[in-house]
C-alpha cells in the first residue's frame, strides 16, 4: 500500500527528488525486512552516482521481494553502470519474463533507457511505446520517448514533432502537474525551434518543481 501511494519508482524515472538517504537508513534500522526502504535508499544513491552502495541495496530488496519484477530492471541499469554487461542481460531477461505475467511499464522503460544509452535507438523507441501501452497513465514512457526523439544524434530517428507529441502525452498522463514533464516538453519544443513555447514550459516547470530541484 505504501508503494502504491508513494509511487516510489517515479523518483527515478520522473526525476523527482528522492527520499533522503538518512530517512531510508532510519527505516531500515527500524525494520530490516521491508523492501521499499532499500529501494528508496538505492534510488537516492543512484542520484549521487554511488552505484556500489545502490547495488547492495537493490540486491537486498530483491532478496526480500523476489517477485517484484521492477527491481530486476532497476538492478540491470545499475549493472550496466558498473560495466557488468552479462549480469545486466541476465537481469533484463528475468525482468522481461516476469513482466509477461503482469506487464508493468517500468520494466520496459528501464529496458528502453539502456538501449538508448547504447545507441540502439529504434529498439529503445519500441520499448517506450510498449511501456506506454502497458500503463497509459504513467508519464515515464512518453517522457523518455520524447527526450530520445528530441535529442537523438541520428537524423533518421530524431523527430522533434514526434517528441512534442509524446511530451504532451506525458503531461496529460501527469494531469499537467509534473515539473519533469513540462521540462521534457520544453526540450521538445526547443528541438523543433519553437522557443517561445519552450520558454513558457520552462517557467511552468519552475513553478511546479520543489525547491530542492
Amino acid at each position: 500500500e505504501w508503494m502504491r501511494q508513494t509511487r516510489l519508482l517515479d523518483f527515478w524515472t520522473h526525476e523527482d527528488w528522492p527520499i533522503p538517504i538518512e530517512t531510508s537508513s532510519r527505516w531500515i534500522a527500524n525494520r530490516s525486512d521491508f523492501a521499499p526502504s532499500y529501494v528508496a535508499r538505492c534510488i537516492a544513491e543512484i542520484r549521487k552516482k554511488d552505484f556500489r552502495k545502490a547495488e547492495e541495496d537493490i540486491v537486498q530488496a530483491i532478496k526480500i521481494a523476489p517477485d517484484w519484477a521492477e527491481l530486476y530492471a532497476l538492478d540491470a541499469i545499475l549493472q550496466d553502470h558498473l560495466g557488468k554487461h552479462t549480469e545486466r542481460d541476465r537481469l533484463l531477461t528475468t525482468a522481461r519474463n516476469m513482466n509477461k505475467k503482469k506487464p508493468r511499464a517500468f520494466v520496459d522503460v528501464c529496458d528502453g533507457i539502456w538501449r538508448a544509452q547504447h545507441t540502439r535507438y529504434l529498439e529503445a523507441k519500441s520499448r517506450f511505446l510498449t511501456a506506454s501501452k502497458h500503463e497509459p497513465a504513467d508519464c515515464a514512457a512518453y517522457g523518455e520517448l520524447a527526450l530520445m526523439l528530441a535529442t537523438c544524434p541520428k537524423p533518421e530517428v530524431r523527430n522533434p514533432a514526434g517528441a512534442a507529441e509524446a511530451a504532451t502525452a506525458a503531461c496529460e498522463a501527469a494531469s499537467w502537474n509534473s515539473w519533469w514533464c513540462f521540462d521534457v516538453l520544453s526540450v521538445s519544443y526547443a528541438a523543433a525551434g519553437d522557443f517561445d513555447r519552450a520558454a513558457a514550459c520552462v517557467n511552468r516547470a519552475k513553478q511546479a518543481a520543489p525547491p530542492e530541484v
